[in-house]
């Protein structure tokens, strides 16, 4: 019993960590060019830093979706991404403070006293889903240790153990099989030597036969030869006696 609830527990975490591990390959390949990952229109923002309280919390996981330039209105505060000199990206919350039409589709706002282009408003703050402390662990996982320590090693790891219980596998069947020809084998002999026994036996049957049938003719014989011998040797006597029979009454 405890056997069988033991597998279904590392049933239950290998499942686990499988789900984890593409997860978290999803949000890698799912980066845009500011390292943050989006679907579609929502973005996954991981508080870093406490500069957003008390809104939000270091360590927050945010689901942030992007708006319509249409939707987003001075006095809305918005997430956006802002680009120094050092090439370094952060991402920052602010007030729109205006907003102005460059092109048909494309529109300018104005936070913390600077322009922002439209393509680096993520969205609004009022809309954005806070998951607490789950922005730590995100960062953990996607980050190039954690990724390699706690989804390749442990991949590597599953690939290797499944082909070494392969290799068991095959191996194990391969001397059942064995053990089963030697199996066979043994048998087959076993038939052979009841098969050369029953053969012997009946030679031998077969030759207690024939030597009982040559003894009889072997008997038959020398009877027949011995009365023959007597015939023989009584004839010349008799022969004699009714020739000197003869000579008398001549």
């Amino acid at each position: 019993m405890f056997k069988k609830i033991g597998n279904i527990l590392l049933d239950i975490v290998i499942t686990i960590w499988f789900v984890v591990a593409i997860f978290v390959t999803v949000c890698l390949l799912s980066y845009n060019e500011f390292k943050v990952t989006t679907f579609g229109k929502s973005s996954l923002l991981i508080i870093d830093s406490d500069e957003m309280e008390p809104e939000f919390m270091e360590g927050d996981l945010l689901i942030v979706k992007r708006n319509a330039d249409n939707k987003i209105n001075v006095g809305d505060k918005v997430f956006y991404y802002n680009s120094f000199m050092d090439s370094s990206v952060l991402i920052y919350m602010d007030t729109v403070q205006g907003k102005q039409p460059v092109t048909k589709g494309e529109m300018t706002y104005l936070l913390d006293g600077e322009r922002v282009s439209g393509e680096y408003i993520i969205g609004k703050s009022e809309s954005a889903k806070a998951f607490h402390k789950w922005g730590s662990i995100l960062g953990i996982l996607t980050s190039k240790w954690g990724f390699m320590f706690l989804i390749i090693f442990p991949t590597l790891f599953a690939i290797m153990y499944e082909i070494a219980m392969i290799i068991e596998l095959s191996r194990a069947k391969e001397e059942h099989e064995e053990e089963d020809d030697d199996d066979n084998d043994s048998e087959e002999k076993d038939f052979e030597n009841v098969k050369k026994v029953k053969r012997e036996k009946v030679y031998d049957d077969e030759d207690l036969e024939k030597t009982k049938v040559l003894k009889l003719f072997d008997d038959s014989e020398n009877a027949d030869d011995s009365e023959g011998f007597e015939l023989t040797d009584l004839e010349p006597e008799e022969t004699e006696e009714d020739n000197e029979k003869e000579d008398m009454d001549s």
